[in-house]
């Protein structure tokens, strides 16, 4: 595991990474990365590594059979796809692993109708 995931997964596999550690925005490195930008192209794998790590860390903890990915830097999942699913190779549970499903959401603030939806199905039970 990279040694500061630990502390803070939004910081290192959200947009936030880009601003933080690389001092651009994941619109301009999707935007070079789609021109070929070397630099670019490795941001995102790197993305893609503590990507990863997070999605890995999510398995352990409650095995979902798919995870949605929204937000403005999921539509630069070309650019990350393989060092994510690189880096779940390490994950330890073969058959979760072989199952699981990585999907990027079409519908805009996904993030905020999963917290609602959350909420009412709390407010159900």
């Amino acid at each position: 595991m990279l040694p500061y995931l630990d502390r803070n997964f939004e910081a290192y596999a959200s947009g936030q990474f880009f601003r933080r550690l690389h001092g651009t925005s994941g619109r301009e490195t999707s935007e070079r990365a789609g021109r070929g930008d070397g630099k670019a192209l490795e941001t995102f794998a790197e993305f893609g590594r503590h990507l990863g790590e997070a999605v890995k860390a999510i398995c352990y903890a409650v095995d979902p059979e798919i995870i949605l990915l929204g937000g403005s830097v999921s539509k630069s999942y070309r650019f990350f796809q393989a060092a994510l699913w690189e880096t779940f190779q390490g994950y330890a549970y073969s058959l979760a692993k072989e199952r699981l499903k990585i999907e990027v959401s079409e519908t805009e603030n996904i993030a905020i109708l999963g917290a609602a939806a959350l909420y009412f199905d709390a407010a159900r039970a």
